[in-house]
C-alpha cells in the first residue's frame, strides 16, 4: 500500500493532511500525476518512436477540422477513472480513445520532440586515450571537434583534472583489499543511475544525489567491509530497492560493468561525472538564499565530504595497473545473479 493511501478503496493522496480528508478532487489531481510519472517511464524504441509520431501526425491532420465537445470537469474525472482501468488491464490503446482524446493525444506528440537514445560514454571510445597522448592538444581539426561534442568536451577536461589529484600513497599507506569492492560499487551505482537519468546526471544533479546516496552504500559515512565481489554485487541488488525495484533493477547489466573496467579511462571518468554533479549541487548551495542558514551550511558540508570521498576513489583507481582492472572484470562474469 502506497505511503498515504486509502485502506478501502486504495486511491491515494498527496499527503497526510489530503488522507485525512480524503478530498476527491486533491486525490483525482494527485492520481493523474502519479499515472503520467508511470507512463514516462514506458520507453518505446527510437524506431518505434518515429512510427508512431508518423502516423499521429497524419491523424492530426486528417481531424484537426473535426467539431469536438468539451468535456465538464466531473466528466474528465470519470473518463480519467475509466482510462486509468483500461490502463491497469493493459487495454489502452488508440481505438479505446474518443475523437477529442485523439486529437489531443495526436497534438501532444506532434509538437513532442523525439530526440537520439542516450549513448553511454563507456560505449563512445573517440578521444578515450587523451589522458595518455596529446593528440587533442596538436589537432586542431581535433579541438573543433570537441566543442561538437559533450562527450570528447568532458574528456577535454580530464587530463587537467587528474594532474591535481594527490597520489594514493600520500593518502593511504596501507592499501585493504576490499577497497577494490568499494569502487566496483560506486561504478555499477554511477552507471545504473547514468543509464537511468540518460546520462543528464549534472542536469540532473538532485535527482543524480538522492538516488546516489541510497544505492551506494561506500557513499554511506558508516560504510563496513564487504569482504568479495560477489557480496558487492549483492548489496547493490539489495540497495536498488530501497531506490525503487521497478526503477532500478533493469539497468543492473554486467556488460556494462565489463565494458567499463576495461579501461582505466572509462572508470575514471565515470567517478568524476560524479564529482561534478555533487560540486554543481555544492556550488548551487552556496549561492542560495537560504533562510535556513544552518541546515544549509549543513549540506555543503556533508557535500564536500562525498566529494573527498570521491576524489579518494579516483586517486585509487588511477594507481591501479591493466592486471588489477583485468582481474575485476573476470570476477565480474563470474558473479552469481
Amino acid at each position: 500500500m502506497a505511503k498515504y493511501s486509502c485502506p478501502k478503496c486504495n486511491k491515494m493522496q498527496c499527503s497526510l493532511d489530503c488522507y485525512k480528508t480524503h478530498s476527491e478532487t486533491c486525490t483525482s489531481s494527485f492520481q493523474k500525476e502519479h499515472e503520467i510519472q508511470k507512463m514516462k517511464g514506458l520507453k518505446a524504441t527510437f524506431d518505434e518512436q518515429i512510427e508512431m509520431k508518423k502516423a499521429l501526425n497524419q491523424f492530426y491532420e486528417e481531424s484537426k477540422d473535426e467539431n469536438i465537445v468539451p468535456m465538464n470537469e466531473e466528466e474528465i474525472n470519470e473518463r480519467w477513472e475509466e482510462l486509468q482501468e483500461l490502463c491497469e488491464q493493459g487495454k489502452l490503446n488508440l481505438d479505446q480513445l474518443t475523437l477529442a482524446e485523439q486529437h489531443e493525444f495526436a497534438k501532444f506528440i506532434q509538437e513532442m520532440v523525439i530526440q537520439e537514445p542516450w549513448i553511454p560514454w563507456w560505449e563512445v571510445n573517440e578521444g578515450a586515450f587523451s589522458l595518455y597522448v596529446d593528440e587533442l592538444d596538436q589537432n586542431q581539426k581535433t579541438n573543433k571537434e570537441i566543442h561538437q561534442n559533450s562527450y570528447l568536451e568532458f574528456r577535454s577536461t580530464l587530463k587537467q583534472k587528474i594532474q591535481t589529484v594527490v597520489p594514493f600513497n600520500k593518502l593511504c599507506k596501507i592499501q585493504h583489499e576490499d577497497l577494490r569492492n568499494h569502487l566496483f560499487n560506486l561504478i555499477a551505482s554511477i552507471s545504473i543511475i547514468a543509464k537511468v537519468l540518460d546520462g543528464d546526471i549534472i542536469e540532473l544533479n538532485r535527482e543524480f544525489y538522492n538516488m546516489f546516496t541510497i544505492l551506494s552504500y561506500t557513499m554511506d559515512d558508516n560504510t563496513s567491509l564487504i569482504g568479495n565481489l560477489d557480496l558487492s554485487y549483492k548489496k547493490l541488488k539489495e540497495h536498488a530497492h530501497k531506490v525503487d525495484k521497478g526503477l532500478i533493477l533493469p539497468y543492473i547489466n554486467r556488460e556494462d560493468l565489463i565494458k567499463i573496467f576495461s579501461n582505466k579511462f572509462f572508470v575514471i571518468e565515470i567517478l568524476f561525472y560524479a564529482y561534478d554533479a555533487i560540486h554543481s549541487i555544492e556550488h548551487q548551495a552556496q549561492n542560495e538564499d537560504n533562510s535556513d542558514f544552518v541546515e544549509n551550511k549543513k549540506l555543503i558540508k556533508t557535500l564536500n565530504l562525498k566529494k573527498q570521498k570521491l576524489l579518494f576513489y579516483i586517486s585509487y583507481a588511477l594507481s591501479k595497473n591493466h592486471e588489477f582492472y583485468q582481474q575485476i572484470r573476470t570476477q565480474i562474469k563470474e558473479l552469481n545473479e
